[in-house]
């Protein structure tokens, strides 16, 4: 949702001791407060949610979310509105959710009533306008207001919305909301930053699944003596550490090569694997598919022979399903017919141990 942010001059060291500018509405000052549209929204934005998924897994909430301390949640983002949406319906904390997003959508003076009284506060880019580009200091300004009235916050720090399964590098908003305004208050606000991963089985599917997983919390004090000697160290330090954070959590194809190959693997192989390795775990898909992609990125790195020959035998199984108009998502173990047979053997390829 959030796009690259820019601020004028040196506003992230000392944004928090500035006066109220009189470019934002002052209802952002306020957004912390209870919002009925909110409250009226949620409703019928869950039901929706549960009419829309076969499945929705959350792990996480009740040992990784904190209810007493500020907390901002950093998620992957791979489906636009929806992914807030799940951010919402599942998370632990008592308190609303306060979004930052792009300031392109408030542009319509009804929409931009609405998403605020959803709790969503718009972020410039540069592509904005170089004259918007000082509003983000009273934004940030705001967010600080945020934190320290224990409301929770959510950006998404890939700054923009990627529909595959990868995950974007991850960009600085975040470190330079709460380092300063840790910083402001001698780093006693204890606040945390929650890496959460938003998993779909079949993101263009209806009634398919959805795993939500709430990470290990950051702890924000555990950067005092950096940032207190470089700043900017520390915004970079607490970046790479979400970053770390989230390619933990996230399957993550990166080899964009075989990108179409990787997923075929996780069609085939991730409800086996799951039965096999996870049977345990109400997450155990996810789990999987994290297997096979490590799987494959180990195989390619240390055998590349090995890793050339899969990749071969997956083009080979593909290339007998698309003759006979199926794909990897069909299931066809209990042959009935020649074609179901052909599907069958392409399936054996497909399936071969990918670890």
């Amino acid at each position: 949702m959030v796009g690259r942010v820019a601020y004028c001059g040196r506003a992230p060291a000392g944004f928090l001791l500035e006066k109220t500018s009189h470019c934002i509405p002052n209802e952002h000052v306020m957004i912390y407060r209870y919002d009925f549209r909110y409250a009226l929204a949620k409703l019928p934005v869950n039901t929706a949610l549960r009419l829309n998924f076969r499945k929705m897994v959350f792990t996480g909430r009740k040992e990784n979310v904190s209810r007493e301390k500020p907390v901002i949640f950093a998620p992957n983002h791979r489906n636009a509105l929806i992914d807030a949406l799940l951010l919402v319906y599942s998370s632990y904390h008592l308190k609303q959710i306060v979004f930052l997003a792009r300031a392109d959508i408030f542009k319509q003076k009804f929409v931009a009533w609405m998403l605020r009284g959803m709790r969503i506060m718009p972020v410039f880019r540069m592509r904005d306008g170089i004259d918007n580009l000082n509003k983000n200091n009273e934004i940030f300004r705001n967010a600080a207001r945020i934190l320290k009235k224990n409301n929770p916050l959510a950006l998404f720090p890939e700054a923009r919305h990627n529909p595959k399964q990868s995950l974007l590098p991850i960009q600085k908003a975040v470190p330079r909301i709460v380092l300063p305004t840790e910083a402001s208050l001698g780093f006693q606000l204890h606040s945390q930053i929650v890496p959460v991963s938003i998993y779909y089985r079949d993101i263009f599917g209806f009634l398919s699944d959805v795993y939500v997983t709430f990470g290990t919390p950051i702890e924000v004090s555990e950067y005092k003596e950096l940032y207190e000697e470089n700043p900017s160290l520390a915004i970079n330090q607490l970046r790479q550490d979400m970053e770390k954070g989230l390619q933990s959590m996230v399957v993550n194809i990166q080899n964009d090569a075989f990108y179409d190959e990787y997923l075929h693997a996780i069609d085939w192989n991730a409800d086996k694997i799951a039965r096999e390795k996870y049977a345990e775990r109400k997450e155990g898909y996810l789990q999987a598919s994290l297997h096979i992609v490590r799987a494959l990125d180990d195989l390619c790195e240390k055998n590349p022979a090995a890793f050339d020959t899969k990749i071969a035998g997956f083009r080979e199984a593909l290339h007998i399903l698309k003759r006979h108009a199926l794909t990897p998502k069909d299931r066809l173990w209990e042959p009935c017919s020649a074609t179901s047979l052909v599907a069958r053997l392409s399936a054996l390829i497909l399936t071969a141990p990918v670890a």
